[in-house]
């Protein structure tokens, strides 16, 4: 289901607090879990005024708005909403993390370019560690705990995928486990930024295979047992609750995945991933000729 996501800013504020409410829109119904709102409406009757979650009945209803184009208005006086990445959240957890939906795994692709060279450095995944233990929302699980940016360079955690929230030593996991996988070089240098609005056949195709090689490690040739170990990330938080012995490939898994808690936080030189593949492996273009356009366009849309 697809959920857009903005937050909330007042008239004239230039700096997006990490604790700003943030709006949800879904096919149904936009709001927020936030206190700082606490409701939702109908988006069939957006536009009309509500008090206290109704329609007056001696008011007109306004139908006939609810249309995603109009998000792009959202930075009007009136709905004073902006881009949802503005407080450096630009990986939508927060919708994922509403206790009552019970996500059990969320699997992030990154392709932020935070750093000077345009590569992730996981600003997001602090960003919303930093929201969540400030407590803004009781209605939010718990997000588990992450390094600062120069740790994640020092301990190349930007260089490949990583399970935060791995506690197989414990059966009160409250949160779901995240699976991040960051934008990296394998084959193409796909470090483009959001401006970039336009690309040739030939540099769709390569980030597309770029793409393809970093969910799944190069086509098996980085890690043959990555497909276990995707398995094993989905099982995790079940395994855990339910006391079931955690089986011995994903006890494996879980030793080459998980951040383990180490912190280097010196200042990192300027980051510069060396390319792990030669072009040559995990090459997908057979699949990319025998592909029609809309799985493509979805493969992208994934990835970037």
């Amino acid at each position: 289901m697809p959920i857009t996501v903005t937050v909330e800013r007042t008239s004239g504020q230039l700096q997006i607090a990490s604790n700003s409410t943030i709006m949800e829109f879904n096919p149904w119904e936009m709001g927020s879990f936030d206190p700082g709102l606490a409701a939702f409406a109908p988006l069939k009757y957006i536009g009309s005024d509500f008090e206290n979650g109704t329609i007056d009945r001696n008011k007109v209803c306004i139908v006939g708005v609810d249309n995603v184009g109009n998000n792009a208005n959202a930075d009007s006086t009136i709905l004073t909403l902006l881009d949802g990445g503005e407080d450096l959240q630009n990986i939508p957890f927060h919708p994922l993390l509403i206790s009552d939906r019970q996500f059990n795994v969320i699997f992030t692709v990154n392709g932020s370019a935070n750093t000077i060279t345009r590569w992730p450095n996981g600003t997001a995944l602090v960003a919303i560690y930093q929201r969540s233990k400030e407590g803004t929302s009781t209605k939010n699980s718990e997000f588990p705990k992450v390094p600062d940016q120069n740790t994640f360079i020092n301990l190349g955690l930007n260089n490949h995928p990583t399970f935060f929230g791995c506690d197989t030593g414990s059966h009160n996991s409250s949160g779901p486990l995240i699976v991040y996988v960051p934008n990296v070089l394998y084959i193409y240098l796909s470090n483009f930024i959001t401006f970039d609005l336009e690309y040739d056949d030939s540099e769709r195709n390569q980030i597309v295979r770029n793409g393809y090689n970093v969910a799944t490690m190069g086509n098996g040739t980085e890690d043959s047992d990555w497909p276990a170990c995707v398995g094993c990330a989905v099982l995790a938080c079940n395994l855990i609750r339910l006391g079931t012995d955690i089986p011995s490939k994903c006890v494996e898994c879980f030793a080459r995945y998980c951040w383990n808690g180490t912190i280097n936080s010196i200042m990192p030189g300027t980051y510069e991933p060396e390319q792990i593949i030669s072009s040559g492996v995990g090459d997908l273009a057979p699949c990319l000729r025998a592909m029609e356009a809309p799985v493509l366009i979805a493969l992208m849309l994934l990835y970037l």
